[in-house]
Order: C-alpha cells, then structure tokens, then sequence
C-alpha cells in the first residue's frame, strides 16, 4: 500500500500553479475524484507525487484557458493512486479524500505545480506558460504578431494574435515552420510559407 505523506502542512500563499488538470466530480464513494488533465501524459500523474489544489472558490480558478494561475492561496497534496477514467479523464485518489464527501467538495479545483517543482528542461524544450506574450517574427525580420498562448492537440500549436489585428491564427510547432525560438528574447522566429497567414 502507498502512503503519502506531505512535506507541507499548510495552505501557501503568493505561489503561481501551471495547472495539470481540473476536478470534475466525485467518482464512487472512497473519496476519489475524477480529473480533466490537460497534459495526461505528465509524469505528475502518478503515487506518491506532489500537488497542489487551488479550490474552486478561489478567483484564479475561473480562467479555464491558462496554462498558469496566481491562486489567493494554494493547498499541498499528493496523489495516493490514479488510474484511466472514462472520456480521457483520470480517476485520482488524493491524500485529503478519505469520503465521497470531501471528493465533492473539490469539484471545480485546480491542479498544478509550482514552475519551480518541475524537470529542468533540454535547449530545445519549452514550457506552455511561458510562451504567452513572445513576439513573432518572420525570418526576414517582419513583425507578425504575439503568441497567446501553445496548445496541445493532435500537434502542438502556437496561437498568435496579428500585429495587424483580427482574429488570432494558429501556428504549427515543426521544424518546416518554426526557424527559431529565443527563449531570452521572448521571440519566435518563423517561415512565411505559402498558406500560413490568414
């Protein structure tokens, strides 16, 4: 049997959470929940891992497109057990759910990690968060506009508002477009191939 036992015992304020997934309902009666992940193949998804909630009430849960929150205060927890739901969702049991009870009060929670809890990355790997705000630039130098934010589906895709305004567009993450990512810079440098722009 795995048991789990936080390093913390209270709830932490002023922590920023990349959110991993969203408390949908209560899932049976041992107090397990079921889960939205958002990257389900994260390896935060396991026993005895480290996570975070950020409850419903709180203001910050209400963005349901970002990819990190600033929540008014955060809860430790740890994941006792997880298997695959129904639909994509996982069916987690957490440290703080003993009852049906306690697993329906959580719905709507977000789930995350503090950036500074996860894997140092390679020179060719980026983080979904903090992509937002980077400018992007053809390889000519010629202003194409600002990442909104990377998306994960069947590829892996920037959306980008247009410096000339309009509707955002979306933006392949391949080598066949992407020329350069400058992490320092904050800028993405791209091929204007045939088709690409609205």
């Amino acid at each position: 049997m795995i048991v789990f036992r936080s390093r913390f015992s209270t709830e932490i304020r002023d922590v920023k959470l990349i959110v991993l997934g969203a408390v949908t309902r209560a899932h049976g009666l041992r107090g397990e929940v079921e889960v939205l992940p958002f990257h389900p193949e994260s390896p935060r998804w396991s026993p005895g891992a480290d996570i975070w909630l950020a409850l419903a009430d709180d203001p910050a849960t209400r963005d349901r497109e970002a990819d990190l929150i600033e929540p008014e205060h955060v809860e430790p927890d740890g994941i006792v057990a997880v298997r695959r739901g129904t639909k994509g969702r996982l069916v987690v049991r957490l440290a703080r759910c003993q009852d049906r009870n306690t697993a329906e009060s959580l719905k709507g929670s977000i789930l995350g990690v503090p950036p500074e809890a996860l894997e140092d990355l390679q020179d060719d790997e980026f983080w979904f968060h903090e992509v937002a705000g980077w400018s992007v630039v053809s390889t000519e130098s010629e202003p194409v506009g600002t990442v909104v934010r990377a998306i994960d589906l069947t590829t892996q895709l920037f959306e980008v508002r247009p410096t000339t305004g309009g509707d955002t567009f979306y933006i392949p993450i391949i080598d066949d477009v992407i020329a350069d990512i400058d992490r320092d810079g904050g800028q993405v440098t791209i091929h204007l191939i045939e088709g690409l722009l609205p």
